[in-house]
């Protein structure tokens, strides 16, 4: 993204996902200089075979990617929607943890497994779920859970923060490091950081586990096995 930037061209996170799933062939989350050189020339790198030695178009990699951008839109398109419907703002978004947090308040603490709800929470969890169709509920219920019968539901809320006017980065790092530093140790493991990565970023979950190695590779500079804030 800062390579793009100073090159004068100005891309959202979500723009750089997308980027990064045309060129990433062999799905482990780096684009190496000769797709990176393909895509600045490219004059259409939308192309599935726009990279010279690239993947044939009807091969099961380019079908893996097809889906991965249509499951990716569709996200997009269906959180978008709520949060326009709902009239969505920073306040219903912590409301969303408040009332996780509420229904293990008798436990002594919060574990990892207390933010796994289901599908009829999901509806109980969205603000002013009388605007909100089934139909959505049941859409963001199935984007987030991955073939299970639950969702965390900090999936649910770090991705609103993505949709929601008004969160900054820095917020959105905050929210989400408390959301998954249950312990309040003030570290993540890279399990933490995996499950961190998959509510902020639109693609697999085998390639944000590349992702999470990778970047526990470059933030982990003490070893210890774990990061600060």
């Amino acid at each position: 993204k800062h390579i793009l930037i100073m090159m004068g061209e100005h891309v959202s996170d979500e723009e750089v996902d997308m980027m990064i799933s045309m060129l990433d062939l062999n799905g482990d989350g780096q684009v190496s200089f000769k797709e990176f050189k393909a895509m600045a020339e490219s004059p259409d790198p939308a192309e599935e075979d726009f990279l010279q030695g690239g993947i044939p178009a009807h091969t099961s990699e380019s079908i893996a990617l097809q889906q991965r951008n249509e499951q990716a839109e569709k996200k997009r398109e269906v959180f978008t929607r709520c949060v326009q419907t709902c009239r969505m703002e920073k306040e219903d978004v912590y409301g969303m943890l408040k009332m996780v947090k509420h229904k293990h308040s008798s436990s002594r603490s919060l574990s990892h497994e207390s933010f796994y709800v289901g599908y009829e929470d999901i509806c109980e969890l969205m603000p002013a779920a009388s605007l909100l169709s089934r139909s959505d509920c049941r859409t963001i219920f199935d984007l987030l859970r991955g073939g299970e019968e639950t969702i965390d539901s900090r999936d649910l809320i770090t991705t609103f923060t993505n949709f929601v006017a008004g969160f900054g980065l820095e917020e959105r790092c905050k929210l989400a490091f408390d959301m998954y530093d249950v312990d309040h140790s003030g570290y993540l493991s890279i399990d933490e950081v995996e499950e961190m990565m998959m509510s902020t970023n639109l693609t697999t979950r085998d390639l944000i586990k590349k992702r999470a190695e990778n970047f526990m590779l470059c933030a982990d500079t003490d070893r210890s096995g774990g990061i600060t804030i």
